[in-house]
């Protein structure tokens, strides 16, 4: 596991599946994630959103978020509700 000091004032952009477990148990002070919205989504020209589809891995994710939180921590998820709801 790297030392907890190559990650402190960073923001860390990565595959929170990939970069989390190598944080220690409550080492973070604030996490921001904007998932996808597990719509299918697909633009004008065809290309998608990895992980857009399937939802499985959710549940380990936000486990891994959770985890590496401190108590008492700031979680923000960006989401978009459909029109009309």
């Amino acid at each position: 596991m790297p030392y907890i000091s190559s990650f402190i004032n960073r923001v860390i952009n990565a595959d929170c599946l990939a970069a989390l477990p190598q944080l220690p148990d409550g080492s973070v002070d604030f996490v921001l994630t904007d998932p996808p919205y597990l719509v299918a989504y697909h633009d004008r020209h065809g290309r998608s959103i990895a992980g857009d589809v399937e939802g499985q891995w959710l549940k380990p994710a936000f486990a891994q978020v959770f985890r590496v939180l401190k108590a008492g921590p700031v979680l923000r998820q960006l989401l978009r509700l459909a029109e009309g709801r």
